[in-house]
């Protein structure tokens, strides 16, 4: 499965985008979804970890969309992985 390719199609299903977080834990990162009732703005977190051997920074993204938030995330991780 490639998230690449999913995320380039105009209206992917959500069923897509958990297949490519799945992917992200294949391969052997960490994917977080939090929901933050106490904020105002920005309430949905995204955010993905590497090992400490992969020596790669965090991808965090904070939006008022969750689809958005998941997106992003993972449009960036394509890019550095």
């Amino acid at each position: 499965m490639d998230i690449k390719k999913i995320l380039e199609k105009e209206n992917s299903t959500i069923e897509e985008l958990f297949d490519c977080i799945e992917q992200v834990k294949k391969n052997g990162d960490v994917m977080v979804i939090k929901l933050d009732g106490m904020r105002v703005d920005k309430q949905y977190t995204v955010f993905i970890t590497f090992p400490i051997e992969k020596k790669k920074e965090m991808i965090r993204y904070d939006e008022d969309n969750l689809r958005k938030a998941i997106i992003n995330t993972l449009t960036f991780y394509v890019k550095v992985i």
